[in-house]
């Protein structure tokens, strides 16, 4: 029995495809997937320094081990999150690279089942931007705050950039 041409040149697309999507080593590659739109995502590999928002490739600045921040840089996006980070603190504020990030705690936030301890963390760029951080999780989602239908960026791994190192 022989399989249907139009069948298997289908199945290679989506086994392409899936390709395209496998990510490399936990801790190594982090995909944010927008949750309006599945199809577009922010992609973020500390091995390779590269990343990707949407289908545009981007260079990734890293801080160094001996930074006393975790942060990233792509485009005119930046994250940054004090590595003594007080998670006993409900709100905080610190500098890095000349943006100012402010910090409120979210408590008991239930996302897809799980619950987290989140901080929004605010900041004014290019374009304003929330990101959601736990101190176990990470970075565990990217929002624009420049229009109320921004969408929200959504990780969809365990853990995040940033994530405490006994994270699975």
């Amino acid at each position: 029995m022989s399989v249907p041409k139009f069948l298997a040149r289908s199945c290679s697309v989506v086994a392409a495809a899936l390709a395209l999507y496998t990510v490399p080593a936990l801790g190594a590659s982090y995909v944010y997937v927008d949750t309006a739109e599945l199809t577009s995502s922010i992609m973020i590999d500390t091995k390779t320094s590269e990343g990707a928002i949407g289908d545009r490739g981007s260079r990734v600045e890293l801080c160094e081990a001996s930074d006393a921040f975790r942060c990233f840089q792509m485009e005119d996006m930046i994250f940054a999150v004090p590595k003594k980070f007080d998670v006993k603190s409900d709100h905080a504020t610190w500098q890095f690279r000349n943006q100012r990030f402010m910090a409120t705690r979210v408590p008991d936030v239930m996302i897809l089942g799980s619950r987290y301890e989140i901080f929004f963390v605010d900041s004014q760029q290019a374009a304003p931007v929330r990101f959601w951080y736990s101190p176990h999780s990470g970075l565990i989602a990217i929002k624009g705050l420049q229009q109320k239908q921004d969408r929200v960026f959504l990780l969809r791994s365990p853990c995040g950039f940033a994530s405490d190192p006994m994270c699975k």
